[in-house]
């Protein structure tokens, strides 16, 4: 970076600094930082994160968990889940995953008991 300080201007003319409120470094102590601004001043700032674990109740398990969802984004929305798409101990279930938006579908072929790329 720049030392504005070592610019050189022609003879007469002045600058300054359009901000000096800028931060110019942040430190660290706990959960707790300081922002230093170019003219000196500090603030600090407290972490504000909150564990959510367990917070909706929730208890590990190894049985079918389905994806559910809702079909918009709104306050209070109807929720609803497909049985076709779980995750049972780490591993995701479904018959297809298009990848690309439709240009891609991966598909498990039962006849062949394997996964076929089907390219649209």
């Amino acid at each position: 970076m720049a030392d504005l300080n070592q610019i050189e201007l022609p003879n007469g003319t002045t600058y300054s600094f359009k901000d000096d409120s800028a931060v110019a470094s942040i430190t660290r102590s706990g959960t707790t930082f300081t922002a230093t601004k170019r003219d000196g001043t500090t603030f600090t700032f407290t972490q504000q994160d909150t564990d959510t674990k367990n917070t909706a109740g929730s208890t590990d398990t190894s049985s079918k968990i389905f994806l559910i969802g809702a079909t918009s984004q709104a306050a209070n929305p109807q929720t609803y889940s497909d049985n076709e798409i779980y995750a049972t101990s780490g591993t995701l279930t479904t018959k297809e995953v298009q990848i690309g938006g439709g240009a891609c579908t991966l598909q498990y072929n039962t006849a062949t008991q394997s996964l076929d790329f089907i390219f649209t």
